[in-house]
């Protein structure tokens, strides 16, 4: 496994070569704040809040650390007061698209804001992009996708009618920082979720979980009734998104 070595935060690291910015921050315990950012999926740039300076400070730059990829001797700084700031901006931005969105306060509150200057509009998608690329790169479905431009663009199925090839699978809803559930506006296929065998039938359940609270083995087991891999061929999201 090839490694490079550079500096964040004047710490001196040692990474593997090949993954991002964000990713070799958190590995080494370093808390970037991001909305967009799923492990297992290629780094958007999206929401900005996870921008870092790379550079001398006499001519850094800020980039978005979910796309930048590490190399040998790079100088990173997360936290200067150019990095908060451009944060705190972003995490207004957001509050004005998404005022009532949980996600969006938690985030925003990290970074010490309350409220937001810019006028609110009252949505509930922050746009981040995630479900699309669940579908597309996961799923390989691509039932969803960005349409529109500038305050017009949004997400869902191709020229706004039932998507044909959804499978109602729910990854879209399962990644989204937000929690929108729009299958209904995706398909017209109905949606049968399955129930917790443990819990009476009273909460649903994924396709991979645990059977019943246990200490050892503790070990998850897969329905394959239900689990798209199996259905499909597609997916391994538990693998992807796996942090082991």
């Amino acid at each position: 496994m090839n490694k490079v070595t550079l500096t964040i935060d004047d710490q001196q690291v040692s990474v593997e070569s090949g993954i991002s910015a964000l990713e070799a921050c958190l590995d080494i315990g370093i808390k970037i704040p991001t909305l967009c950012y799923r492990r297992g999926l290629p780094g958007y740039g999206a929401c900005r809040l996870c921008v870092v300076e790379v550079g001398p400070q006499e001519w850094s730059r800020m980039r978005a650390s979910c796309t930048l990829l590490v190399r040998e001797k790079m100088l990173i700084r997360t936290n200067t007061e150019r990095v908060q700031r451009t944060r705190r901006i972003m995490a207004e931005l957001l509050m004005a698209r998404c005022p009532d969105a949980v996600a969006v306060k938690e985030v925003a509150a990290e970074l010490g804001v309350t409220d937001t200057r810019f006028p609110k509009k009252s949505e509930d998608c922050i746009l981040c992009g995630l479900c699309t690329r669940v579908c597309s790169e996961l799923m390989k479905i691509g039932a969803i996708d960005f349409r529109g431009r500038g305050d017009t663009r949004e997400v869902g199925p191709a020229y706004d009618k039932f998507s044909p090839i959804c499978t109602a699978c729910g990854a879209c809803r399962v990644v989204c920082p937000t929690h929108v559930d729009n299958l209904d506006k995706v398909t017209a296929r109905q949606i049968r979720p399955a129930y917790s065998e443990f819990d009476a039938g009273l909460i649903e359940r994924p396709a991979i979980y645990i059977p019943f609270p246990q200490a050892l083995p503790n070990v998850p087991v897969i329905d394959r009734e239900n689990c798209m891999h199996f259905l499909t061929g597609a997916c391994k999201a538990c693998e992807v998104f796996c942090p082991a």
